[in-house]
């Protein structure tokens, strides 16, 4: 089961694979800059808002990554 997904994601074609690449690029970006408020909010806990919108732009991120890469390998299989 994991090498006949190994060998699909190698035979994927090359936009999909940039297409993948930068949604993986953009949630990286985005579980930086939500572990950074969190960061923020660990220094000075001012508000509650703070957190509550780090775990936001986490999840966003997590969503991000996990479609962008399923989205990728559907069209891949569609496309065969």
């Amino acid at each position: 089961m994991v090498k006949i997904l190994i060998d699909n994601v190698k035979n994927i074609n090359s936009k999909i694979l940039n297409a993948i690449y930068k949604t993986l690029e953009f949630s990286i970006i985005l579980f930086i800059i939500s572990i950074y408020i969190l960061y923020l909010y660990n220094i000075s806990p001012l508000s509650y808002d703070l957190l509550a919108s780090s775990i936001l732009i986490f999840k966003v991120g997590l969503c991000t990554a996990i479609s962008g890469f399923l989205y990728g390998f559907f069209i891949h299989k569609i496309k065969e």
